[in-house]
């Protein structure tokens, strides 16, 4: 069955006995897995630029792999899989289902982003899913659609997953006839409907956290495992806020996932008279973890292929105020001697490494574009120092020059993280100062040091050397 709905992240792996589940009616059988992921966001790959990054659907389908060789696997994709609405989100969300095909997958929650690529999005999502698409509260065109409920036998017990998304987290219109109904009546419908027809009751949820709370007191005796993706307010500069609240919770068994698909939350169901016993946690997907082959095919084959299909749709995106850096060079030959050996001035190549040049979830920050040539460039001068292009780059050219007015960027730690955000740059929030003296060349270092000192960091200690090279 097919459902469209809620998203709450279930991720857990086996810690020891942590909570008798007391939905379930006579299980048998044997202890299985439930893994579980929410909010992928489209990170195919290991997200980000930076050395240290965690995530990748090819170091999932490893794991899962490594798991389904000592206990059955049911697993269980969140929703937000997908940034937002679009053709090329849509097509990232295609490539993401065909790996989570070859993973085995059973089923797939559509919640509020999902919901934005209206009936014709959905539908098309479905013809690519060998597994079901479920949300118990989604409505198109006033039906609930196209499914609510998604049951399934495994190790001799037999489970129901369903889910329900707030309809208040919704912060832009969705298509026409597209809309999320009441939650809690959802639930309590579905819920009713499967009655003593399964042995254990999942429910994803998607939503803020007082609201995930009221729906887990409501239902916590119908239901025996909880999996949640808590879109609290974050900051989402901040590496401790999107890691926070991924440790497993077992009155009631709650497992929470949030990180861009960054960790895998895996739960041991173990049955036992009277209901089930339920251990978790949330595995990294860091660098120990082999990469699968079958993923990596279609990366290599759907993915990167495809990218400069979408390229032209994003170019009038880029920075299109470009002066080569040896322009600068000219009269700055310190500063650019200093660039030159930043990664920095390598950004272009960082992409063509891995084949990510044409992506435009990549480009904002790598990539410029240079009219006069029509050809892309590596992120440059003017990228960080864009007030200086008219009243001083330009007109130099011309023996013009004019002082520009400083600020310029001023090294301060708001316009790094435009780019080295806690997603792109891992290591970035702990070591920014440092490379603030790695790109250092010359200026007012007062804005940059006054941050270092708000945020408790060394400003002087030089920055990591990374086993895998040094982060750019």
């Amino acid at each position: 069955m097919r459902y469209l709905g809620l998203s709450i992240a279930v991720l857990a792996v086996v810690l020891g006995p942590v909570l008798l589940g007391g939905c379930g009616q006579k299980p048998a059988g044997e202890p299985f897995l439930i893994v579980w992921s929410y909010d992928t966001s489209g990170y195919l790959e290991p997200c980000g630029c930076s050395a240290h990054q965690l995530g990748g659907l090819a170091r999932r389908a490893s794991k899962i792999a490594e798991l389904r060789t000592g206990q059955p696997v049911f697993a269980i994709e969140g929703a937000r899989h997908l940034e937002e609405g679009g053709e090329f989100r849509l097509f990232k969300s295609e490539i993401l289902i065909k790996s989570l095909n070859s993973m085995g997958y059973d089923a797939l929650m559509l919640g509020a982003r999902e919901a934005a690529q209206g009936r014709s999005g959905i539908e098309n999502l479905i013809a690519v899913a060998r597994f079901p698409l479920f949300s118990a509260n989604l409505e198109v065109e006033g039906v609930s659609w196209p499914e609510r409920v998604v049951i399934k036998e495994i190790a001799g017990s037999r489970l129901a997953v369903t889910g329900a998304s707030q309809p208040e987290i919704v912060e832009y219109d969705l298509p026409e006839g597209v809309r999320f109904g009441d939650p809690m009546a959802a639930l309590a419908s579905v819920l009713g409907t499967v009655g003593d027809g399964a042995d254990l009751v999942v429910v994803c949820l998607e939503g803020k956290t007082d609201w995930i709370e009221r729906v887990i007191d409501r239902f916590r005796d119908r239901v025996d495992l909880f999996l949640t993706g808590d879109l609290r307010d974050i900051d989402i500069m901040s590496r401790s806020q999107i890691t926070a609240r991924l440790d497993f919770r077992d009155d009631p068994p709650v497992l929470n996932n949030l990180a861009w698909g960054r960790y895998l939350g895996v739960v041991t169901a173990t049955p036992r008279r009277g209901g089930y016993r339920f251990s978790g946690t949330n595995v990294p997907l860091d660098e120990a973890i082999a990469e699968d082959a079958a993923v990596l095919d279609i990366m290599a084959k759907d993915f990167r292929p495809q990218l400069v299909n979408y390229f032209t749709q994003f170019t009038g995106q880029l920075p299109q105020a470009y002066k080569s850096p040896k322009t600068c060079a000219d009269c700055h030959p310190d500063e650019y001697d200093v660039y030159a050996t930043t990664g920095h001035s390598r950004a272009m190549e960082t992409l063509e490494r891995v084949g990510q040049v044409y992506n435009p979830d990549c480009m904002g920050c790598h990539l410029t574009y240079d009219p006069e040539q029509d050809q892309l460039r590596a992120m440059h001068c003017v990228s960080c120092h864009g007030n200086i292009v008219w009243d001083h780059a330009f007109k130099a050219e011309a023996d013009m020059v004019e002082m520009p007015d400083p600020p310029v960027t001023a090294y301060r730690y708001e316009w790094c993280v435009r780019c080295h955000d806690a997603v792109n740059s891992l290591p970035f929030e702990e070591h920014w100062p440092q490379y603030v003296q790695q790109i250092y060349h010359g200026g007012d270092l007062t804005a940059a040091r006054a941050a270092a000192e708000r945020m408790g960091l060394d400003m002087d200690q030089p920055p990591p050397d990374f086993a895998s090279g040094r982060a750019e």
